[in-house]
């Protein structure tokens, strides 16, 4: 994308975003996350119910479902942009979005203070990005540290900030330096809230545009642009798994459309397109862009992840040479879209959810350089009128809605007369209307931007679906708009006052729900009783689904049990780790060599597809020398290692070559911390991540002196078998990172031989009332696992202050050792647990006890614990 200078540099010109769908070939025409953190709400709820009787257990899990599987209202946010010089102060924006609009979420492009001020006990979710031009600096942990004291701390918790974004679609700038550093920037910024202790509150994440994509069409067949896939995008997505951070892009239907496709563009009634390799038919473009970018995750192995739509919008003004630029079809497109996204039917690849969406944008800004239409993506004037109304105004705010410039063609009511009235008055179709003129009734009131969603699919008054509540509904509702003048009643001649009130069940979105016939009567019945058919159905699989479980319960723990040993370093961070889970501390067994799959010139000779990218080779990520030298020294290595004959390379060696490796391969460490039982895993993940954000060049080239260093003559050897057919290694060698093989690995511990019993799964997971029950049968307090480790070490390994405290309460021995000769006292200073230190050494733990290679509690303690060094000392 081409990089415009405006007030804000990140707050960029839609229309180049055309640059970008021409030279992918994004689809012009194609179709978030189920809630299902309510699964357990709904078996727990579902559990209660079944005691109850037949009669109460229809209307209970009626009511249930109607609260829960109906669509309601999404989250549904704006860009808050500020390229203008006739804004209203930020006050006044908080206010009226806080009292007039149901928008609940803002996105800045900066961490304007006056904003954030003005947004302070709002509740409205905030979230503030850091500009492009400052992400090189944001790599530093002291200048991360300090733009969050800056921009985030003084404003926090007052003001609702939830995410913070790296930068805006920063990849299609094509710069070099913002691309290498946007995810070391992002993780150091991670690690700055993990300091300030608001990594639980705030997210990090950063926008792209659909220029990341080097294919679209069909869908399914997403991919990301050759390069930045492994290199950048496989990193960013591993570190938004970690922080459990959304993915986020800015799909603009807009940008892809054409007078053919516009029906399509903007979710209107047509054909629809046919992924042929899915056989999925979508009939819309959005949801054929969402499911061209989760494709393309899925791809990387990431469709796990959230989706936020961070920008989309259409323009309400353009120039004469644009395709449907005009308040209606505004109003079309960003009604229809927020209906979409909040419906929970999701896309033909993700179906069942509803998607965080941001509108772009809050105001017109007349400064935005560019065509007519980049200054008028609005929802509101600078005013503060609504340039139309989607449905994101309260019902006392919509006496400001405008006419619209082009309405939809109908039966315009006459000049109105003002005429007061005593009484309550509606207005409803004359009795014999003909279907045809009400239904350009509804196009006409639904044309002028007035809300008619409740009488779209899946709205709350969309039954009875028929052409005359339709047109009941949007008649009363342009009728009580305009101040309850007969003459808005007119309707040539269809409409007439009624001062009967017609309601037989009032809609919470301001319509009425309008029954005027047995046959309307006759549907209503019957979907009422489908809706209790299906609710006693649903309810009776839940409680077979229930009892299953609960019958199964001590078996699905016993087996669990034996496959869940040890923990492992976060593969969502690390991948394929290149030492695998093997010993490499000195514990003399069998060499082993781990292969790691991923390699960039695989990926382009197996999966280019013949895309051709010739104008941005990797753009600014090139195949080097550098990457060819990296790729040698690491198969070298593994030789070596499979040369029983070879040198041994003392363990630290071992492990500076393990964290260059995963620095030149995956970037800087994102992975938690393993705990204290994996020694191996926790030595290899300090090794990695010690290295911080150093870069993946300077990673290789370190790699490279260290082999250099241990073996001189390496380099003269791999040279010479380079093009041979001798070279019997050469040939598994792929590219630059893969795949490639680790140095000096041996066999590590295999989860499947830990042997626990369910004591021991309790005390881990800090299931303290199972852990009682099991106690309470007759279970040993001091049984051991097939490691020696008693329940104590387990529940002071993970942390459960309360699991310990109980056992110890029932005699449980604080000194007891493991096969190690480590007591909970060696775990709780390994895993750095001061908490549980201080209160196993009030119940007497030994700190001078000593495992097997001699070290004692005191010894291992690295942390600034004084109170145990002082008390060591003094015994």
């Amino acid at each position: 994308m081409l990089h415009v200078a405006v007030p804000n540099p990140i707050h960029k010109v839609k229309h180049l975003k055309l640059l970008f769908f021409s030279h992918v070939g994004l689809l012009p025409p194609l179709h978030q996350r189920s809630p299902s953190s309510l699964t357990h709400q709904k078996l727990s709820m579902a559990k209660q119910f079944i005691p109850l009787s037949s009669s109460i257990l229809i209307v209970v899990i009626s009511l249930f479902l109607v609260s829960t599987l109906v669509p309601g209202v999404g989250s549904i946010g704006v860009n808050y942009g500020t390229v203008a010089n006739n804004l209203p102060p930020p006050p006044q924006v908080a206010h009226f979005l806080l009292e007039s609009t149901v928008i609940n979420r803002v996105k800045l492009y900066d961490a304007n203070p006056d904003i954030l001020k003005a947004f302070a006990h709002t509740g409205i979710a905030v979230t503030v990005t850091v500009p492009n031009d400052q992400i090189p600096r944001l790599t530093q942990l002291n200048f991360a540290r300090q733009w969050v004291e800056d921009n985030v701390q003084p404003y926090t918790p007052a003001t609702n900030i939830v995410r913070i974004l790296v930068g805006n679609e920063v990849i299609t700038t094509a710069d070099k330096m913002l691309i290498r550093n946007l995810v070391p920037a992002m993780q150091t910024l991670h690690t700055a809230l993990v300091a300030a202790s608001l990594d639980r509150r705030i997210q990090v994440s950063t926008p792209h545009s659909l220029g990341i994509l080097s294919n679209s069409s069909p869908p399914s067949s997403g991919k990301f642009r050759l390069g930045y896939d492994i290199h950048v995008l496989k990193p960013l997505l591993s570190f938004l798994r970690a922080t459990k951070s959304p993915f986020m892009i800015n799909p603009y239907p807009f940008f892809g459309c054409s007078p053919d496709t516009l029906d399509y563009a903007l979710f209107r009634p047509n054909a629809g397109v046919l992924d042929e390799n899915s056989g999925l038919l979508y009939t819309n473009m959005l949801d054929a862009q969402l499911d061209a970018v989760f494709s393309a995750m899925k791809v990387l192995g990431f469709d796990d992840l959230e989706i936020v739509i961070a920008e989309t919008g259409w323009p309400s003004m353009g120039d004469s040479t644009q395709v449907g630029v005009d308040a209606n079809f505004a109003s079309k497109y960003n009604g229809n879209l927020k209906r979409h996204v909040s419906s929970g039917a999701g896309t033909p690849l993700m179906p069942n959810r509803t998607f965080e969406t941001y509108i772009f944008s809050l105001f017109n800004e007349d400064l935005k350089p560019g065509p007519t239409s980049e200054r008028n993506f609005g929802l509101f004037q600078p005013d503060m009128t609504p340039v139309y109304d989607i449905g994101i105004l309260r019902p006392t705010a919509r006496s400001s809605i405008p006419n619209n410039p082009n309405p939809v063609p109908g039966a315009a009511p006459s000049n109105p007369t003002p005429r007061s009235s005593k009484g309550k008055k509606w207005c409803l179709p004359k009795t014999g209307a003909d279907d045809n003129a009400l239904q350009r009734n509804i196009d006409y009131v639904c044309g002028l931007g007035l809300d008619c969603g409740p009488i779209q699919q899946h709205g709350a008054c969309f039954l009875p679906n028929t052409v005359r509540a339709h047109a009941a509904f949007a008649m009363n509702l342009y009728y009580q708009s305009t101040g309850n003048n007969d003459s808005d009643c007119d309707f040539d001649q269809t409409g007439a006052i009624t001062n009967v009130d017609p309601r037989l069940g009032f809609d919470f979105m301001s319509g009425f729900w309008l029954i005027d016939s047995m046959a309307d009567w006759q549907q209503l019945l019957q979907s009422i009783f489908l809706g209790l058919i299906f609710s006693y159905l649903l309810a009776k699989l839940i409680s077979l689904v229930v009892s299953f479980k609960d019958d199964n319960l001590s078996i699905t723990r016993a087996r669990s049990s034996n496959v869940q040993g040890y923990e492992k370093i976060d593969d969502s961070a690390s991948g394929s780790d290149p030492l695998g889970s093997n010993e490499h501390l000195g514990l003399h067994k069998s060499d082993s060599v781990v292969a790691e799959l991923g390699s960039i010139r695989a990926e382009s000779d197996g999966d280019g597809d013949g895309v051709d990218d010739d104008d941005d080779d990797w753009e600014g990520v090139e195949c080097t020398e550098l990457d060819d030298a990296f790729s040698a020294a690491t198969a070298f290595v593994a030789a070596a290692a499979a040369d029983r004959l070879s040198q041994k390379v003392p363990n630290e060696v071992q492990l500076q070559l393990y964290g260059l490796y995963k620095i030149a391969t995956e970037g800087p460490c994102t992975a938690p911390q393993p705990s204290a039982l994996k020694m191996t895993a926790r030595a290899k993940w300090q090794a990695w991540h010690k290295l911080g954000a150093m870069p993946p060049e300077d990673a290789m080239q370190k790699y490279i002196d260290v082999v250099t260093e241990l073996y001189p003559s390496w380099a003269a050897g791999s040279a010479m078998g380079k093009g041979g057919a001798d070279n019997a290694s050469s040939k598994d060698v792929k590219g630059p990172m893969g795949p490639v093989f680790s140095s000096f690995v041996y066999e590590e511990e295999s989860e499947n031989d830990l042997k626990m019993d369910a004591i021991h799964t309790f005390a881990r997971e800090g299931e303290l009332d199972n852990l009682l029950k099991c106690i309470e049968s007759g279970v040993s307090v001091h049984l051991q696992d097939s490691e020696g480790r008693t329940p104590m070490h387990w529940a002071v390994d993970r942390g459960h202050l309360k699991i310990a405290e109980a056992l110890l309460s029932r005699n449980a021995d604080v000194n007891a050792k493991d096969n190690e000769g480590q007591t909970p006292l060696h775990y709780a200073v390994m895993c750095e647990r001061e908490d549980i230190a201080k209160f196993l050494v009030k119940q007497n733990a030994d700190k001078d006890t000593k495992d097997n290679d001699g070290n004692s509690p005191v010894n291992l303690c690295d942390s600034d614990w004084p109170w145990l060094q002082r008390a060591g000392k003094a015994e």
